[in-house]
């Protein structure tokens, strides 16, 4: 019995021995495992800062191989993809190491980030403008002299619908990729990771923001674009009659409405419907993006075929809108007023005469006030809004009223002040922004002299300026005014000397020049 007893015993630790041996043995190859793991991170991590992307990738792929389960090489190579503004790799890789990870923890807190980072980008490249940046690439049109037409009876010179541009793609590099060559012009906008943009006669184009096969939508152009109900806004004609359309995540599409796109903001869709009876009426309705509240507004007599709703704001149930008519020849706004309507089509009123259709509400503390241009007749001479050096304010709850020294103009949009100056509000706080000063000339001060008769008398345009990525863009253009090629009735006639498209850092105020056509 002693015998079998001491067999037994003998046995069990022998048992023991071997478990501590094989436990040591783990915990030496652990900590091996632990120093190499150690060890390549701090090499990648190196070869990051030093920027040598490809030799820090091939170090962290080959971690994930070898140890799948660690979160550290998934992390890393997470940022080493957003460094290079890849942020689908950045993503995939998150949703990889969630999946295969022993401790999670980290990469949701990263994919958490990246997400809002996403909705970040989405949010600012899904504005219609002539440039958008979008995971620090910037999107816009290099223009052809033929494009252009070379003279107007204003300073204004459209595009031809014929004639060939490029699609850039401009990266933080200022190397340029043409993503595409042909006919179109305008603003572009990137909704759903595409890129859209007007391509003359094709309709709409479509092309992924990294490049790729151009598509297109024959007979639409893209007007707005809503992230919340997740729709871009289409302007297309049936007939004679124009129709807005909406294009959701899935390429299906909706007729919404009948009418032009006057502001496409918090969620409605403010558009003027074809004229009524024989043309004298422009209606001004609402309605929701998937097609549903269509509201009328109001009615308003047109008092020639140049008439119409020109700006629209809405605060709260409230609507606000001017209307009026640009003279023919010189281009003044004319018979022009501001009107009031609630968001259900009652209360409709006529609060004043304007001599401008720009202006804005805004908040000063939390009672609303209207911005607006009392005198001085507001004329055409430039593509974007023109407004004034000063303004009229009135308390909308009090109805009282008083002049400021503060630039009038619309909310979002930049904008002229006629005396060389380019202002923006960026949000309804009341206080404005100066884009560009007279000082540095890109827009001539005055309004032009309407006896003007002397050949080669310059004037100075800006045109399509909008901000994005913490720039400004714009074109300034330099035009002449030339009496043989006045075929307007007597009106001033130009031509166009240059187009310079720029772009002007608003940190530190510098100004490049893009392009020249």
């Amino acid at each position: 019995m002693k015998r079998i007893f001491s067999l037994k015993r003998l046995s069990v630790l022998l048992a023991v021995l071997i478990v501590t041996l094989l436990c040591s043995g783990c915990e030496d190859l652990q900590e091996q495992q632990e120093e190499k793991i150690k060890e390549q991170i701090s090499q990648a991590e190196e070869l990051l800062e030093q920027q040598e992307y490809q030799d820090a990738q091939e170090i962290l792929e080959q971690l994930l191989e070898e140890y799948p389960e660690d979160s550290r090489a998934y992390g890393l190579l997470s940022d080493l993809f957003l460094t290079q503004n890849d942020w689908k790799s950045a993503r995939d890789i998150l949703e990889q190491g969630i999946k295969s990870s022993e401790t999670p923890g980290s990469l949701k807190e990263k994919q958490e980030s990246l997400s809002k980072k996403i909705a970040e980008q989405e949010s600012a490249a899904a504005v219609l403008q002539p440039a958008v940046t979008y995971w620090g690439s910037t999107y816009f049109w290099k223009y052809s002299s033929a494009s252009v037409e070379a003279q107007g009876a204003a300073p204004e010179y459209p595009f031809r619908s014929d004639a060939e541009n490029q699609l850039i793609c401009r990266g933080e590099d200022g190397k340029e990729q043409v993503l595409y060559t042909g006919p179109g012009s305008g603003d572009v906008v990137i909704f759903q990771d595409r890129l859209y943009f007007s391509a003359g006669e094709q309709g709409m184009g479509c092309v992924p923001p990294e490049g790729g096969e151009v598509s297109f939508t024959p007979g639409a152009s893209p007007v707005g674009c809503d992230l919340s109900s997740e729709v871009l806004l289409l302007a297309t004609q049936q007939g004679e009659t124009p129709l807005l359309e909406t294009m959701g995540k899935d390429g299906n599409r909706a007729i919404i409405a009948e009418g032009t796109l006057l502001s496409f903001t918090d969620g409605l869709v403010y558009f003027q419907s074809p004229g009524e009876e024989s043309g004298r009426r422009a209606s001004l309705c609402s309605v929701k993006p998937d097609g549903s509240d269509e509201t009328l507004l109001a009615q308003v007599m047109l008092y020639s075929g140049e008439g119409g709703v020109r700006q629209v704001q809405a605060i709260e149930d409230t609507v606000y809108f001017s209307h009026g008519r640009y003279r023919a020849g010189d281009g003044v706004f004319e018979e022009g007023s501001l009107f009031r309507v609630q968001a259900d089509g009652s209360g409709f009123s006529r609060l004043f005469s304007i001599s401008s259709p720009v202006f804005s509400i805004y908040l000063d503390g939390e009672t609303p006030m209207l911005r607006y241009q009392a005198n001085g007749g507001e004329s055409r001479l430039t593509e974007i809004p023109m407004g004034s050096p000063s303004s009229v304010c009135l308390n909308l709850d009090s109805g009282t009223s008083s002049n400021s020294p503060m630039p009038c103009g619309p909310i979002g949009v930049p904008f002229t002040d006629g005396k060389g100056n380019l202002w923006l509000y960026p949000d309804r706080s009341g206080t404005p922004t100066q884009l560009l000063s007279s000082s540095e000339g890109y827009l001539s001060t005055g309004n032009l002299p309407a006896d003007i008769s002397q050949d080669g008398a310059s004037w100075n345009t800006v045109s399509q300026p909008c901000i994005s990525g913490g720039y400004l863009y714009f074109t300034a253009i330099e035009s002449t005014y030339d009496h043989a090629g006045d075929t307007s009735g007597g009106a001033a006639g130009f031509r166009r000397v240059s187009s310079r498209a720029m772009r002007k850092s608003l940190s530190t105020g510098e100004t490049e020049l893009l392009y020249s056509y």
